[in-house]
């Protein structure tokens, strides 16, 4: 993202909408104007962003406590989308967890970061992006919808080329909704999903809901569709390969 004067100037005048926030109660509306103002579809990238330059902003009360329940539970789960990661993180704390990267977590609560054993689920890319895809041609499930800036657009996605060429097309990874964004985004520290059981026995014989699952139903993809999905995911095929 752009570093001008105008976007430092927003990103002031965020952190100052952040601190009345935290000191006489929510500033939604001007944060989101702010948020706007600098390009972001999603409030919650401004956050994102700003650990990627360095920039610390204050926690805000909802992340400071999605912070003290995963302190309180002993382990950091990484949510990335449409890994089945509403249901482990369900029975994990009791309740979803918004989709943030292992990088903010480093910036915003490093020592929790640093010393919790921390996990995520990789899943293949391809059957991945299908899952994605048809979860945006329905604009969500029956738990929860499409994020509103990208909900529309994604319903009209007439093809699996529509969505290829909004993922090619856009200009940083913040302007596709997370549900499209790479793996290799949330994850600096990965481990392997099944550590999990070692570090939280009773995940051994707890049965996990299928919670915000996309609706099957066949999806086939031509050799082109999938060379571009490769392309597009070369950093997600690396680590879930193993390499």
């Amino acid at each position: 993202m752009p570093t001008s004067p105008k976007a430092a100037l927003a990103l002031q005048q965020g952190e100052s909408a952040a601190r009345r926030s935290q000191a006489t109660g929510p500033a939604l509306p001007l944060f989101g104007h702010v948020t706007r103002l600098m390009g972001f579809r999603l409030q919650t990238d401004l956050h994102e962003w700003a650990s990627e330059i360095g920039v610390r902003l204050p926690l805000g009360t909802k992340r400071q406590e999605r912070i003290d329940v995963i302190a309180r539970r002993g382990i950091l789960f990484i949510h990335v989308p449409k890994n089945a990661g509403t249901s482990v993180a369900t029975a994990l704390y009791g309740r979803a967890l918004s989709h943030e990267s292992m990088r903010l977590f480093l910036d915003v609560a490093p020592r929790l970061a640093r010393t919790l054993p921390s996990v995520a689920i990789l899943r293949d890319p391809v059957e991945r992006f299908a899952s994605a895809y048809r979860y945006a041609r329905d604009g969500g499930s029956r738990h929860r919808n499409v994020a509103p800036p990208f909900r529309d657009r994604y319903m009209r996605f007439g093809s699996v080329d529509d969505a290829l060429d909004h993922l090619e097309q856009a200009r940083s990874l913040y302007h596709i909704d997370h549900i499209f964004r790479p793996q290799s985004w949330y994850i600096t520290d990965l481990r392997d999903i099944s550590h999990l059981p070692d570090r939280v026995p009773e995940l051994r014989t707890l049965r996990l809901p299928h919670l915000n699952e996309s609706r099957s139903y066949p999806l086939t993809l031509t050799d082109r569709q999938q060379e571009r999905i490769r392309a597009f995911y070369r950093a997600d095929f690396a680590l879930f390969d193993g390499r």
